[in-house]
């Protein structure tokens, strides 16, 4: 699987794909999943093989108070997946967070995956900038991590 993230289209995925020679082609028979952006920034997509045991897919497309795009489930055997994009701005995590994730986690004991772009970080050590910026502060991404936290300890997942 592959997931997508601020992708910005507002259309369908496959119909970027038939503009594009070849795209369809890298992964032939691929399922894909995904809410729209605005044109100019949101938009999730996740990308499964023909192979992934994907059944069932329910996809609850989340929309914060933001107006970024939080989310798509998608069933996979008795697990299910959670693709999140939380806003950039360290002001809005928080309420992303505990407003539109929480309430949408699994509360029946299935196997979790939460993946996707949280624009923030849970250690000072994953901050890694290219050298040739300078005068970065690494603890601007460590705005709006306590509630993934919190996340991670409530429904014991592990940051890999």
């Amino acid at each position: 699987m592959a997931v997508l993230t601020e992708v910005r289209t507002t259309s369908s995925p496959e119909d970027l794909l038939q503009l594009l020679p070849g795209a369809g082609a890298i992964w032939p028979g691929a399922r894909i999943f995904y809410y729209p952006g605005t044109g100019h920034t949101e938009g999730i997509i996740l990308i499964s093989s023909p192979n992934c045991p994907i059944t069932n897919p329910v996809l609850r497309p989340i929309l914060g108070p933001t107006g970024r795009i939080l989310g798509i489930d998608a069933f996979i055997g008795d697990s299910i997946i959670l693709c999140v994009y939380a806003p950039a701005q360290a002001a809005d995590r928080e309420d992303i967070f505990f407003n539109c994730v929480c309430p949408n986690l699994p509360t029946d004991g299935r196997l979790l995956l939460v993946v996707g772009d949280f624009n923030c970080l849970l250690d000072p050590l994953d901050a890694i900038y290219p050298p040739h910026r300078l005068n970065i502060e690494p603890m601007s991404r460590m705005q709006g991590a306590p509630p993934p936290a919190d996340i991670m300890n409530t429904y014991s997942l592990q940051d890999i």
